[in-house]
């Protein structure tokens, strides 16, 4: 009786051990419910982007049922991928989809799209089953009911950013796909605060300058300042950093498969960062060796030695100028001899 009664212990314990140690099993998941879960993650979220790996891709965003669209962005984030654009890209796909949230509200409707981002770090199996190329790429996932399999990419459905990425681009891809139009929202925080700092220090500073008025004066009477300001506005001017800070393109673009780095945008308007800066130092090179040649060629008291500084300063000058030309030509056909 004793062994008996010791052995149905044993089998009971044996059971009730199990039941604890084994994996809770995920009831039925209703389209609903995948559905709130989701919103949940990305309400979450400040720019309304769920970060998915290969854990949860297949789950939220391949699987079915899937009653929801989605816009996935596939980066490689990482600077051992070589990818200039990869970040730029997704800071303007997040302000698009923080732009979509500020239109959509709080409140799930039922007629939602979600977007997402994957990065090949934490997705190297679904890369792989993808079959990616290049990235980033962006992809609309459609929904889709019970029973049918899962999504596999679609080219025609697919978004790739250029070199110059802007959040209304990838709002009118959406707006392209879905039918669905909002508006780019930007917060002036940022340029408030700038604004504010300015003017508190303009107004910090009018009591010193009071007290050393003659030093400024003096300051600003110089010829050499006004010229060092004059080149540079000129060079700002010039290489476009105008350009620069409003659009905010990337400094060059490298081809991580070989290597190559383009310091010029293919495009006749459009332009990378370093290449704003070649023209701007280029124009510069070509203004001082004038400047040079007509204020310093009289410190020359003989003949010949002024001859050879006004002409070497003069071949500066046109090699200079030739090169920009040159430069000009790539860019635009219009610069082209006739």
């Amino acid at each position: 009786m004793g062994i008996a009664s010791n052995i149905l212990f044993l089998i009971f314990a044996s059971f009730i051990a199990s039941s604890i140690c084994a994996p809770a099993r995920r009831g039925p998941v209703t389209a609903d419910s995948k559905r709130a879960q989701l919103f949940n993650l990305a309400k979450a979220q400040s720019d309304y982007v769920v970060e998915l790996n290969d854990g949860n891709f297949d789950f939220y965003a391949a699987e079915s049922p899937r009653p929801y669209h989605i816009v996935a962005f596939f980066t490689a984030t990482h600077k051992r991928y070589g990818c200039n654009m990869c970040k730029s890209s997704l800071d303007a796909f997040k302000e698009a989809a923080a732009s979509y949230k500020a239109t959509l509200g709080d409140t799930m409707r039922g007629d939602e799209i979600f977007f997402i981002a994957v990065d090949i770090d934490s997705a190297k199996n679904t890369f792989q089953r993808f079959q990616f190329k290049t990235v980033p790429q962006v992809f609309v996932i459609p929904p889709s009911t019970a029973g049918l399999p899962a999504y596999t990419a679609d080219p025609s459905a697919s978004f790739l950013p250029d070199a110059h990425p802007e959040a209304e681009k990838f709002a009118r891809f959406v707006e392209r796909q879905l039918g669905v139009k909002f508006q780019i929202v930007r917060s002036n925080t940022r340029a408030l605060m700038t604004l504010f700092a300015l003017l508190g220090a303009m107004v910090a500073a009018v009591r010193p300058i009071l007290n050393r008025i003659d030093f400024f004066l003096r300051l600003v009477r110089k010829k050499a300042i006004w010229m060092v300001v004059c080149l540079g506005l000129y060079t700002t001017s010039i290489s476009g950093m105008i350009y620069d800070i409003i659009r905010n393109p990337p400094p060059y673009y490298m081809n991580h498969q070989t290597g190559q780095i383009n310091f010029f945008h293919p495009q006749s308007n459009q332009q990378f960062v370093a290449e704003g800066f070649i023209i701007g130092f280029l124009n510069v090179g070509a203004a001082i060796a004038l400047i040079l040649m007509v204020t310093q060629m009289k410190r020359f008291k003989d003949p010949q030695n002024k001859s050879t500084f006004v002409g070497i300063c003069y071949a500066v000058f046109v090699i200079l100028l030739y090169t920009i030309i040159s430069l000009y030509r790539v860019k635009n056909r219009w610069y082209m001899r006739v």
